[in-house]
C-alpha cells in the first residue's frame, strides 16, 4: 500500500504532519482512485480520497449503480458482514481476485441471483396452482 515507506525503528514512522498523497500511495480496490495519509497528533490513518466510477474501471459490468453507491458512500469493506457487500469488495480487490477477473466474477454472482429469484417465483406459482387445485376438490 505504501510504496517506499519506512517506519522508524522504534515503531514509529517519520512523517511531516499533513501527510502523503500522489504515487507513494497506491490500493489493492481497483474502486480506489486516490489515497491520502495523514500524520495527526502521532496517529497515522490512510483514507480515500477518490472513487472510480465502476463502469470506466470494469468495462460491461452489470450492477454499476450498486457497486458505485457502495464506493461513494464509502461502504466497501472486505470484512463487512453484509455478504453482499464483503463479496463485492473482494472482487474489486486485487488481493483476492485477479483485476482481469473482477467483472466476470461479479456479473456471474449477479446472473446467479436473477436465477434464483426466477426459479422461486416460479416454485411460488406452482405451490399456488397446487393450493387453489386442493381448495377445489
Amino acid at each position: 500500500m505504501l510504496d517506499g515507506f519506512t517506519g522508524g525503528g522504534t515503531g514509529t514512522a517519520n512523517i511531516a504532519e499533513g501527510g502523503w498523497s500522489g504515487v507513494n500511495l497506491t490500493s489493492t480496490d481497483a474502486m480506489i482512485k486516490s489515497l491520502e495519509m495523514e500524520n495527526t497528533g502521532g496517529t497515522v490513518t490512510v483514507k480515500a480520497t477518490g472513487v472510480n466510477r465502476a463502469e470506466e474501471v470494469f468495462p460491461g459490468l452489470m450492477p454499476v449503480n450498486i457497486m458505485n453507491s457502495v464506493w461513494q458512500n464509502g461502504q466497501n469493506n472486505t470484512e463487512s458482514t453484509n455478504p453482499g457487500i464483503a463479496f463485492l469488495s473482494r472482487a474489486t480487490d486485487s488481493r483476492y481476485v485477479a483485476p482481469g477477473d473482477a467483472a466476470r466474477q461479479i456479473n456471474g454472482a449477479a446472473q446467479i441471483a436473477v436465477a434464483a429469484g426466477t426459479q422461486a417465483v416460479t416454485l411460488q406459482a406452482v405451490d399456488a396452482i397446487t393450493g387453489a387445485l386442493d381448495i377445489c376438490r
